[in-house]
């Protein structure tokens, strides 16, 4: 069985009278094995999900060189550019767990959308 937007596809009909293939990406075809849907049979395989692993950038390091502010008088102007550096460092941190928080937000939408097709 052939189904795509909740309806069933029709070997007689086109593909293009189901609006198919489409650029946007929204519409679906999912394939049912009717031996599978009889009361009775064993349940299918549960889909595992690969784990996605967050890229965290590493913690610089303490005092790296090379800022204009190395040099200066205060300690507390002198101090700017490690609080710079662990700022960016956080602000990237919360980046690669972001991604990885929305790959894995799509991962779940779409197994709840195919939820919804069975």
């Amino acid at each position: 069985i052939l189904m795509c937007g909740g309806t069933k596809i029709d070997g007689a009909r086109s593909l293009n009278a189901y609006g198919l293939p489409s650029d946007e990406g929204n519409k679906r075809v999912f394939l049912y094995n009717k031996m599978t849907l009889k009361p009775g049979c064993a349940t299918p395989v549960h889909e595992a999900i690969e784990p996605i692993l967050v890229e965290v950038p590493s913690e610089p390091s303490l005092h790296c060189s090379g800022h204009p502010l190395d040099s200066a008088s205060s300690p507390l102007i002198r101090a700017l550019p490690y609080y710079e550096r662990q700022f960016k460092f956080h602000l990237m941190k919360g980046q690669a767990i972001w991604r990885a928080s929305q790959a894995r937000l799509d991962i779940c939408r779409r197994m709840v959308s195919e939820m919804h097709v069975q």
